[in-house]
């Protein structure tokens, strides 16, 4: 199994994509605690990926939120040891016409998709950092890249930052002091 002995904390793992991947890593013999905002769909995967042969929990948290970010990887943490992987999936999706976009629906987008990302590399990079081994895979668009077509400004706006982050972060040894 090549992820046997390590943890894996997904966002975003109750569905689409992040649940995808927490059933793989968790099929791949990692430990994974699937974070999901909610906590019928973070139960589900975590009980498909045991009921497979894995090792996983559930864990309810809102990613744009910092304690709720640091409550989980504690969680984690206390279930399974430090998480090695990390990978960012939560999202959201909503199509909002650039002339009645509004500030909320604008601010709610950033929150979930690029500082979701932020606080979830900030919470588990250093560890991994100190640890010698560590991966973390942000999940972005193509949208970020072509604008995403009309009523995405906000969401290519959003994922073109998690693009950013995630360059600046591989590049950055900042993490390592």
């Amino acid at each position: 199994m090549e992820h046997a002995g390590r943890v894996a904390f997904v966002t975003g793992g109750g569905s689409g994509i992040g649940r995808a991947i927490a059933l793989r890593l968790a099929a791949a013999g990692a430990a994974v605690g699937v974070i999901d905002l909610r906590p019928e769909s973070a139960d589900a995967v975590a009980a498909l990926a045991r009921d497979r042969g894995g090792r996983a929990i559930a864990v309810q948290a809102d990613v744009s939120d910092a304690a709720a970010v640091a409550a989980a990887a504690s969680r984690v943490r206390a279930e399974f040891g430090a998480p090695a992987i990390l990978v960012n999936s939560a999202g959201i999706a909503a199509f909002d016409p650039f002339p009645t976009l509004s500030e909320e629906s604008f601010d709610r987008m950033i929150r979930v998709h690029l500082k979701g990302t932020f606080l979830a590399c900030r919470e588990l990079v250093p560890a991994m950092a100190d640890a010698g081994w560590g991966r973390v895979v942000n999940v972005s668009s193509t949208a970020a890249l072509n604008g995403g077509g009309p009523g995405l400004a906000h969401y290519a706006a959003a994922k073109a930052g998690v693009i950013g982050l995630t360059k600046s972060l591989a590049r950055s040894e900042e993490h390592t002091s």
